[in-house]
């Protein structure tokens, strides 16, 4: 398999074939989402969506004490006012340019996932966490509020009451609790992560890309207000017509070709 790597800033990019990896690299500073975080994410989410080959993308921090713990809290102490509300547009910009790729986005966490951190992974399809991964926006305590689009992607994922809980107490979660709550696709141990995770993710950049992206654009219409009529249909014409499924059908089951004369 062919590997490409490159650094951003504080953002790794790394190709493993069909596999786009995005490591938020600050693990001195627990992977914290500071401008450089965030302007690398922005430009990494421009090139994955001009990226045909890219099947799937794995969003992870580097190290082993934290996926992201959310804003960079030294650099938000010297903001003003007006410039805390441009940091919180500037991430909710970031959040949604990570829900818009129409490729799979798989959320990879190890230990802290929280406040903004959390926010970020929200916006991923999928979140697989380590056994000792916690969860929570625990800025409540000292009078943050999260400030971009963590409350609406929460309230749709697990419900208004356990989201309401987590939001106005500021508690902090486990791997489990969040599995429960359907936060999580799943927990695996420490010792099987990284080669769970890697498998994983390898299966999903190797599906078919023509009805992967074309249901991921159905999953993105149902979560804000519905599959709008047709629009299934439409996948599957375009599996036909831009994919090769009908021929791997008929290489299966047999049958003519599309047009053929049948005696």
């Amino acid at each position: 398999m062919a590997r490409h790597s490159a650094k951003d800033g504080p953002l790794k990019f790394e190709k493993q074939g069909a596999l786009t990896v995005l490591t938020i690299d600050r693990p001195d500073a627990n992977n914290a989402l500071d401008d450089d975080v965030r302007g690398g994410l922005l430009r990494a989410c421009s090139r994955i969506a001009e990226d045909e080959e890219t099947g799937a993308v794995v969003l992870t921090g580097a190290g082993n004490e934290a996926f992201s713990t959310g804003y960079d809290l030294p650099q938000l102490a010297s903001l003003t006012p007006a410039e805390a509300e441009t940091l919180a547009r500037g991430a909710r910009l970031v959040c949604e340019r990570l829900a818009a790729l129409d490729v799979p986005v798989l959320a990879t966490i190890k230990g802290a996932c929280i406040g903004a951190g959390l926010e970020l992974a929200l916006h991923a399809d999928m979140r697989i966490a380590r056994a000792d991964a916690r969860f929570g926006f625990p800025g409540i305590s000292l009078g943050l509020p999260p400030g971009s689009a963590a409350v609406d992607r929460m309230t749709r994922l697990i419900g208004m009451g356990p989201a309401s809980a987590l939001f106005i107490t500021g508690g902090v979660i486990s791997a489990e609790r969040a599995f429960m709550l359907g936060l999580v696709t799943n927990v695996v141990g420490p010792k099987d992560f990284d080669a769970t995770v890697l498998e994983f993710a390898s299966h999903i950049a190797a599906l078919p890309k023509v009805a992967s992206r074309h249901l991921k654009k159905m999953l993105k219409a149902a979560l804000v207000g519905g599959v709008p009529e047709g629009l299934g249909a439409a996948a599957l014409r375009a599996a036909f017509e831009e994919g090769d499924v009908g021929e791997r059908l008929r290489t299966m089951f047999g049958g003519p070709a599309p047009g053929a004369a049948i005696h």
